[in-house]
């Protein structure tokens, strides 16, 4: 009991009483004795309590999963950034019809023509070129 502190508030502040009126019964059962028999029974009720032997375990499968909670949150976070960042360029390349051929390249680095991989049109070897 000493290890589940739930538990523990729970059994403290239980009063077998509490939940019935006494008075009540007393009052209404016709039968003589009956309610105080009732009530000595209730009063010396003892529920028993486990014993806590998984409590530590839990506990530190609960931080465990607690972490890799935290670890899966913040990886989308980052690729939010990220692509946030990437918006904010995109948003601010000028019009493809008022660009250059220099200002493609800055602006969208993936349409830069790798002249020293291919140097001749249409970007082939010169071995792959065929005579006309």
């Amino acid at each position: 009991m000493e290890k589940d502190p739930h538990l523990q508030v729970g059994y403290t502040t239980w009063e077998p009483t509490s939940y019935c009126s006494q008075a009540y019964y007393k009052a209404n059962v016709a039968k003589e004795g009956l309610v105080g028999d009732c009530e000595k029974k209730l009063t010396t009720l003892k529920v028993p309590v486990p014993e806590g032997k998984y409590t530590a375990q839990v506990d530190a499968e609960e931080k465990e999963d607690m972490k890799s909670c935290a670890e899966c949150v913040s990886f989308p976070k980052g690729r939010i950034e990220k692509y946030q960042q990437q918006l904010e360029k995109i948003k601010n390349i000028i019009p493809f019809d008022e660009m250059t051929n220099e200002d493609l390249n800055e602006g969208v680095p993936e349409t830069t023509l790798d002249k020293k991989k291919y140097p001749y049109w249409p970007r082939q070897l010169t071995e792959n070129l065929q005579n006309f």
